[in-house]
């Protein structure tokens, strides 16, 4: 993903107005212990809505 803190960029993102929920789930790693792990999922019509509404500012 090549974000250092996903959640600090969620919360960014969420404060421009980005639609995003989060959904957790067990991991379990290669040694067996199993881990909380958060899951983003990012709306697809909130992007193309951000972006018409950057398109209709810069116009």
């Amino acid at each position: 993903m090549g974000v250092y803190s996903p959640p600090a960029r969620i919360k960014e993102l969420r404060n421009q107005g980005y639609l995003i929920d989060t959904f957790f789930r067990d991991e379990t790693d290669n040694t067996g212990l199993i881990h909380r792990v958060g899951v983003y999922v990012l709306h697809e019509n909130a992007v193309s809505q951000k972006r018409n509404e950057t398109s209709i500012e810069g116009f």
